[in-house]
């Protein structure tokens, strides 16, 4: 009985009530409020699986909604218990949702990942839903919808429930039902217009610039899909053309996508040696690009990086190789994670990794297994695919690019030793699924070079040029090496990056000359207390070693590897972030974004306004770069208390940047006269300029007019 009273106990007070205040009452003596919260905890007693709660916090104080809200999610994380959420208040649905399905006089007219569905509400029922909610930024704009019918009469409609209300409704709406699609990855652009047959044409949808179009097409389920059926489709619009590959996503399910890069009217026809799925067409709406839709990242002025509207892009990326296979409360800790940090790139992999600290099984696995654990790589395993697509696009709304790693070599499942067609086949069917995505980036391969007696040079060629020529929208391209001495040739033109692994942090110069594109060492070696030295630096040298790759006009990657309880190392797994790196590495990140753009070694050039001894330093001792007027030098190791500064002209605004302790602070030059002790002999009247400094190591210094 003692036991008993514990349950309940805990059970109340997860709701705000004491076991002592209800004890002895009859339901007449609670509030509406108090009731509604009774039964909540009733349904917590035996910890479900699912939950169904209709309107659960309708009735309960304002000051105790969120805390209920809360508590389903905790439950939701903790007991990995699914809800079934049903209420009228769309700001608690969002918080609370992965999908929403929005329902009209008993049937669902749209669905869809939350963020979407309120977003870009694509049915007119859930339009009038959103412009029914007042809001202060912008004035109310009356919509002409007709007035309801008697619900009794809604209900013994043939078609279209919602037609006598909707702007859009058409005489094929007095006999036909929209039929919402039957399952959508989370993040999808296009939600829920019907895609039905029409006497002409496909009912057109709206997709935003540089998101994502889907079409999805029921086909044959028997023999084997993957490997007997073609499908593909043209796109176009004003003459550009997009040639893109379908793909079976199990069940009958064929599904092609499409990133609309122009705004206007995309047309589409399908190709496919089946015939239900060949010749079908349609049409939907690209509209522009919301705020926060930058479009993909491309390359841009030879060493650096543009998202494709021309906004500056500066690469600061972190690892967690295999994040997306540890289980839901482990990737969900991990994106908050990320929501907190400051990175914008994150190098992950579509195979699990076998490695030291990583010897768990993945949740799923990337291709169908029989009952003795053998893959068949003859057929992809659907919800494996379903489920890293949820967390690309989970990536998508943090605003972090994904360099996904197609093969990397810590392999026990047999993925780094398929065969030839196999691995062309794989590739393929990566690009159909995930080619779509903007922040996409294809890292052919962590550690290449361990694998090259499986996968020889000409393989590797091979899956350069398929990247290039058949992924429609030219997503990055990189391959990454393990032997220092092992670097690919990135000089090849289907190359479009250095993506490098070497402590040798300065030699980025000479990487910037000898390539000629753009240099992102993701592996400058990771901060943590790890038994190997790549896996045990200190923070400080963390964020020394950042510091003088962006500062000579390169980029850098971030890694984590402490040790931790259940082997949740961030570099492998994610998780949380144990050290003090990653919030000095925000810091640059944001010193980089106030800045003009991407910056050029000063070392070797024409404008570098130190010139001299100084200038000498530059990569050797100190490092810097520019862009027109605006100079960031870093002085790296060295702790002055009087610098000197061979400035031709004392005109600019200098800030000394503590890099540790993430303090920016207005400086002057003064004028030397020449009596100073410290002073070399100057020829000339000349003697230059000098900064007073704290005498400490990691200092920077900017310089701007």
């Amino acid at each position: 009985m003692k036991g008993m009273v514990g349950v309940l106990e805990q059970a109340l007070q997860s709701v705000g009530l004491k076991y002592a205040d209800v004890k002895g009452k009859y339901p007449n003596q609670f509030s509406g409020g108090e009731l509604q919260r009774i039964s909540i905890a009733r349904a917590l007693i035996p910890k479900p699986k699912i939950i169904i709660a209709d309107e659960p916090v309708s009735m309960i104080d304002a000051s105790l909604r969120m805390n209920i809200i809360n508590l389903f999610l905790s439950l939701k994380e903790n007991y990995n218990t699914s809800f079934l959420y049903i209420t009228h208040d769309l700001a608690t649905a969002y918080y609370v949702s992965d999908y929403i399905a929005v329902m009209y006089r008993g049937t669902i007219v749209e669905f869809g990942h939350a963020r979407n569905i309120l977003s870009s509400p694509q049915h007119p029922y859930t339009q009038l839903l959103l412009d029914s909610i007042a809001v202060t930024n912008r004035k109310w704009e009356r919509k002409t919808y007709k007035a309801a019918d008697m619900e009794a009469k809604e209900f013994q409609f043939s078609g279209c429930r919602f037609r006598n209300r909707c702007p859009l409704a058409e005489a094929i709406c007095q006999e036909e039902r929209p039929l919402p699609c039957d399952k959508l990855m989370v993040g999808m652009s296009i939600v829920i217009l019907p895609i039905r047959r029409f006497k002409g044409d496909l009912k057109m949808t709206h997709v935003e610039k540089w998101g994502r179009f889907e079409l999805q097409l029921t086909g044959p389920a028997s023999g084997n899909p993957f490997l007997e059926v073609e499908l593909s489709a043209e796109f176009s619009c004003e003459g550009d053309i997009l040639k893109v590959q379908g793909f079976y996503d199990g069940n009958g399910m064929y599904r092609i996508r499409c990133m609309p890069t122009k705004e206007g009217t995309w047309t589409y026809t399908t190709q496919s040696n089946t015939q239900e799925l060949d010749g079908q067409t349609g049409s939907f709406n690209c509209t522009p690009a919301s705020a926060d839709n930058h479009g993909p990242v491309y390359v841009h002025n030879t060493f650096h990086f543009d998202y494709a509207d021309g906004t500056p892009y500066y690469s600061f990326g972190t690892t967690c190789y295999a994040w997306t296979h540890q289980g839901d409360a482990m990737e969900e800790q991990t994106l908050a994670t990320l929501r907190e940090a400051a990175f914008n790139k994150i190098r992950m992999c579509v195979f699990p990794k076998h490695y030291p600290f990583n010897h768990n099984e993945p949740v799923y696995y990337v291709f169908e297994r029989d009952e003795a654990g053998n893959s068949d790589f003859t057929r992809f395993n659907p919800e494996y695919w379903q489920h890293f697509e949820k967390r690309l696009d989970d990536l998508l709304t943090l605003g972090i690019e994904a360099d996904i790693i197609i093969w990397h070599p810590y392999d026990r499942w047999g993925y780094a030793t398929m065969d030839e067609e196999t691995d062309y086949r794989y590739l393929r069917y990566l690009i159909a699924r995930i080619a779509s995505f903007r922040h996409v980036w294809w890292s052919l391969a962590n550690e290449y070079d361990f694998m090259l007696e499986h996968k020889p040079i000409q393989r590797w060629d091979n899956f350069f040029h398929i990247l290039a020529t058949e992924d429609p929208y030219h997503h990055l391209r990189s391959i990454h090496n393990g032997d220092v001495n092992m670097n690919y040739d990135h000089t090849k033109p289907e190359v479009t990056h250095v993506c490098i692994q070497n402590s040798a942090i300065r030699n980025v110069i000479e990487w910037r000359n000898q390539y000629g594109k753009p240099i992102v060492n993701d592996e400058l070696e990771y901060e943590g207390n790890f038994p190997y030295p790549w896996g045990a630096i200190s923070a400080e040298e963390e964020v020394h070693r950042f510091w003088i790759m962006v500062a000579n006009g390169g980029y850098a990657g971030h890694g984590e590897s402490y040790f931790a309880d259940g082997d949740e190392v961030w570099w492998g797994k994610g998780g949380v972030l144990r050290g003090e790196s990653w919030k000095r590495i925000g810091f640059l990140r944001q010193i980089m974004e106030e800045g003009p753009g991407g910056l050029t070694p000063q070392r070797g050039s024409d404008d570098s306004i130190f010139p001299g001894r100084m200038g000498r330093y530059f990569n050797i001792k100190y490092a810097g770069g520019l862009n027109g007027d605006y100079h960031l030098i870093y002085l790296g190791d060295y702790q002055h208390k009087i610098l000197l500064v061979p400035l031709r002209h004392n005109d600019y605004q200098i800030d000394l940047i503590d890099t540790w302790n993430m303090t920016i602070t207005p400086v002057k030059a003064f004028k030397l006269d020449g009596s100073e002790s410290y002073l070399y002999d100057f020829r000339g009247d000349d003697k230059g300029y000098a900064i007073e400094l704290p005498g400490k190591p990691h200092l920077a210094l900017r310089f701007r007019k």
